[in-house]
C-alpha cells in the first residue's frame, strides 16, 4: 500500500491475514527497519492477531526483527488507570506502520486518542469485518470509514470466504443474514 490509510474489511475467512501478511512482505522489502505495530481492541484480540500474523508472516518468509508484538490499543498508546494516553498530540507513537485488527470494535473515542497520536507519515492499516463485533461505545469507526466515498480507494473489501462453501450450510446461512433475507435455511 502506498498511502496513509487502508481499509481491509472481509468476512470470516476471506483472508484479512494473508493479505495484510503480503503487504507487509512487500513493504518490508522496500524498507528493511520499517517499525511496524500490531494491535486490537480486545486482550483476546491482539492474543489471536498475534497468532495469526506470525504464521502468516512465516509463510510469507518475513523476518518479524521490526514487528513489535500485538497489544491493545489501550496499552498501544500507554494509557494510564485514569484513561490518560501517553501518546497523543504532544508525543506521538514511533512506528512507520500501525496495523489494528478488529477494527469494527473501535468507538468513536478510542479511535480519536488513536489517530491524534499517529506521527505524520506513519502508515496505518484497519482490519476488520463491518457487519460484526460493533463498539460497546458509540461509534461504527469501520463501517462508517468504509461508507465515505473519497476513501473508496483505500479499501479492499475481500468477499469470497476461503473457509465456507458460500452455497453451503454456514457459508450460505451468513450470505442470507448480511442480505436480511428470510428464506429459510437447513445447515
Amino acid at each position: 500500500t502506498r498511502h496513509a490509510l487502508t481499509l481491509i474489511t472481509g468476512g470470516p475467512g476471506t483472508g484479512k491475514t494473508y493479505t495484510l501478511s503480503w503487504i507487509v512482505k512487500a513493504l518490508v522489502e522496500q524498507q528493511p527497519d520499517l517499525r511496524i505495530a500490531l494491535a486490537a481492541p480486545t486482550g483476546k484480540a491482539a492474543q489471536r492477531m498475534e497468532q495469526a500474523m506470525s504464521a502468516a508472516l512465516s509463510r510469507a518468509a518475513v523476518s518479524s526483527a521490526h514487528i513489535h508484538k500485538a497489544q491493545t490499543i489501550h496499552r498501544l498508546l500507554g494509557m494510564n488507570e485514569e484513561g490518560r494516553a501517553q501518546y497523543g498530540a504532544q508525543f506521538r507513537l514511533p512506528f512507520d506502520l500501525v496495523v489494528i485488527d478488529e477494527a469494527s470494535m473501535l468507538d468513536l473515542q478510542l479511535a480519536h486518542q488513536l489517530f491524534e497520536a499517529i506521527a505524520t507519515g506513519t502508515r496505518v492499516i484497519l482490519l476488520g469485518d463491518a457487519h460484526q463485533l460493533a463498539a460497546v461505545d458509540a461509534g461504527a469507526v469501520l463501517h462508517d470509514l468504509g461508507q465515505v466515498a473519497a476513501l473508496q480507494p483505500y479499501r479492499a473489501a475481500l468477499r469470497d470466504s476461503q473457509r465456507f462453501d458460500p452455497k453451503k450450510g454456514i457459508g450460505r446461512l451468513a450470505g442470507l443474514v448480511l442480505q436480511a433475507s428470510p428464506e429459510r435455511v437447513d445447515v
